[in-house]
Order: C-alpha cells, then sequence, then structure tokens
C-alpha cells in the first residue's frame, strides 16, 4: 500500500488530538506549569494560521454565496501568514517563526534519507535543519492556490508529495506527508524514494 489519503476534516481532528498531548509533540500548553516558551508560541501560530480558504462551495462543487456555508471560506478566521524571501535563497514565514529552504529544486527519497538530508543541510550559515513534523508541513498549504498549493514567494516548488517527519501511528512503516497539487494529507510508505523534501528550522 503506497499511501493512505485523509480529507482535512480527518486531519483536523487528529490535529486537535496531537494538540492535546504534552512535550515537545505540539502542545500549545505550557509545559512547566507558568512559563510559556517560544516553541509553544510557534505551536500555538501554526494551529490559527488562516487556511487560505475565501469561498465556499457545495457537496457539488458549486459555489455557495449566500452565507449557508459556514466553512473557512466564509468565516477567513486565524492568524494570516508573513513571507519574507532571505538572501540566501531561504523563507521566512514570520508569524509562525519558522524558516523553509529554498536554494534548489526538491529532491525526491526515502523518509530515512530525508530525515538525514536536513540533518546533513548547511543553508544561510545555518547547521541547525531538520525534517519538518506534519503541522509544519501543513502550514505551508494556500487553499486558495492549486498546482502548486503554496505562496508563489516559493521559488522551487513541485506539485507532488512533501515527508514530514510524522510516523503515521496506526501503520509505523508510514510517515505524513503533504500533496502539494491542492495541499491534501496523506500517510506513505516510508521507502516510497518518490517522495520530496524541504527542510525548516526554527528562528
Amino acid at each position: 500500500m503506497k499511501n493512505i489519503k485523509f480529507t482535512s476534516g480527518v486531519l483536523l481532528a487528529f490535529s486537535l488530538l496531537f494538540s492535546g498531548c504534552g512535550g515537545g509533540d505540539g502542545s500549545s500548553g505550557s509545559s512547566d506549569g507558568g512559563t510559556i516558551n517560544s516553541s509553544e508560541i510557534a505551536t500555538f501560530s501554526i494551529e490559527v494560521l488562516k487556511t487560505g480558504q475565501i469561498k465556499s462551495y457545495d457537496v457539488n462543487g458549486t459555489e455557495i454565496t449566500d452565507g449557508s456555508q459556514k466553512d473557512d471560506g466564509f468565516y477567513k478566521s486565524g492568524l494570516a501568514r508573513s513571507y519574507t524571501r532571505d538572501v540566501n535563497d531561504t523563507v521566512t514565514e514570520n508569524t509562525t517563526k519558522l524558516i523553509w529552504q529554498d536554494d534548489t529544486t526538491p529532491a525526491s527519497m526515502t523518509w530515512d534519507s530525508a530525515i538525514t538530508y536536513c540533518q546533513n543541510l548547511t543553508l544561510g550559515g545555518h547547521t541547525d535543519w531538520r525534517l519538518p513534523d506534519i503541522k509544519e508541513l501543513q502550514t505551508l498549504v494556500d487553499n486558495s492556490k492549486s498546482d502548486p498549493s503554496m505562496d508563489s514567494i516559493f521559488q522551487n516548488t513541485i506539485s507532488s508529495y512533501y515527508w514530514s517527519i510524522t510516523s503515521y501511528v496506526a501503520l509505523s512503516s508510514n510517515a505524513w506527508s503533504v500533496h502539494f497539487f491542492t495541499g491534501y494529507t496523506s500517510a506513505d510508505d516510508k521507502t516510497d524514494s518518490n517522495i520530496n523534501v524541504r527542510c525548516v528550522k526554527s528562528i
């Protein structure tokens, strides 16, 4: 089995479940009972970003303009993304405080190779690059766009699958990925060498 695809609603349920866990797994609460550190602030920003959806549609794909469809296209709630393209071929997202690799056309490789690739990457004078988790990777999805479903500030993009470091709990041989043609999420076999990688680091 190559991958398992999920709708955004199912993935949101997973996201809410994960955000309720403690430790360094995406919790938005305080880890020490009082002080909120920078990683927790970044996680909070990730969870309340705008989705990018600006129109509403019914189940048949017909646009709804009377306000009866209460979805992201109706509410348009959340924090706006704010991108800056850096001189060293990286892109900084100022809301989430994440810096993304964008120096070359993304290479495809297995999940293990993707982890190693990011750990060994030196870019922009930094060596603390890593493979993004699924929440971080999803922040790049802009639901108002397709092919690719990503902001045009990224100059090196493939409208295909990208690895996250997050394993799929129900099947440990798979890991979460995002397909940037339309931004849907799937759980892919970790040995699949046709999935791309874009490394990330925190500011």
